[in-house]
């Protein structure tokens, strides 16, 4: 999960005592359940297959107080470092935003409650083979009388700070034959040059086909295979179209030193949107 936070600050004025500035923690969710402020989103990608119109979220108020939720959809494409950058062009090919439609665009939920929002797919009878892919986020908004942050920015001016907390997954809209396999090369580890105690691990997962894939990354020992891995992330993408993502893993000290000690391989396995296993395991010596 990265997290990611927007800085939206309005006009600063000499003459204002109090100005309010927003940030967005924004939570791309890769495993099953992902919390952010005590909300949560479950399944964390929304995938359209076959003859399926009609998909569920249902969004959990984790909190003691009544909630207000907004949601809406954005187009975005990925780059090789596995980041996103909004695209604003309808003509932009494989998204999905277009075909998609919300039951409701912004709701409240009770303390300790849920709410289901309706995904609908109107499918063009003539789309192209292939996966089209949008991403939906849903933003909790601040409550009224919600502790916020105050700090003296000089001048006379207050900052007031409001988190503001939003998750973000996936919606795929796969039409005709999608198929993809994967593999991951270039296996590399490096000390930290901060903290030589410290390793990472470099790597590159490659896919060909024309669907996306999300698998479980593991290190572990070659004589306890079945035992606790000794590194796991769990839910890595790999998005089509683009096919190829450069990933660095970044371990704790534990964790390095059993690295170091030698007798370790790299295993990768596909796994569904309910994160189960589905495939072989993979195994990479590195």
């Amino acid at each position: 999960m990265n997290n990611i936070c927007f800085l939206n600050p309005p006009a600063f004025s000499r003459w204002t005592s109090k100005t309010a500035l927003s940030f967005v923690a924004l939570a791309s969710v890769a495993g099953t359940q992902v919390n952010a402020q005590a909300f949560t989103l479950a399944p964390t990608r929304l995938i359209f297959e076959g003859s399926s119109r009609s998909q569920e979220l249902t969004i959990v108020n984790g909190t003691d107080r009544v909630q207000t939720y907004r949601i809406r959809m954005e187009d975005r494409k990925v780059i090789e470092t596995g980041e996103f950058e909004v695209v604003t062009d309808p003509a932009t090919p494989f998204v999905a935003s277009g075909m998609l439609r919300l039951s409701a665009r912004q709701f409240t939920v009770q303390p300790q409650e849920s709410a289901t929002v309706r995904v609908l797919l109107r499918k063009p009878a003539t789309l192209a083979a292939g996966e089209y892919r949008s991403h939906l986020i849903v933003t909790e908004l601040p409550s009224l009388g919600e502790p916020t942050i105050d700090a003296t920015a000089g001048d006379g001016i207050a900052i007031r700070i409001t988190p503001i907390f939003a998750i973000s997954i996936p919606i795929m809209v796969r039409s005709g034959e999608v198929s993809s396999r994967l593999s991951v090369s270039d296996v590399v580890r490096r000390p930290v040059e901060a903290d030589p105690k410290l390793d990472t691990i470099s790597l590159r997962m490659t896919t060909v086909g024309n669907r996306s894939m999300f698998v479980d990354l593991r290190i572990v020992g070659v004589r306890q295979r079945r035992g606790e891995p000794i590194f796991l992330n769990k839910g890595v993408a790999v998005y089509s179209p683009v096919n190829s993502r450069l990933l660095t893993l970044s371990l704790n000290a534990e964790q390095t030193a059993r690295v170091r000690a030698g007798g370790v391989v790299m295993q990768y396995q596909e796994v569904n949107k309910d994160g189960a296993f589905i495939g072989p395991v993979v195994e990479v010596p590195f």
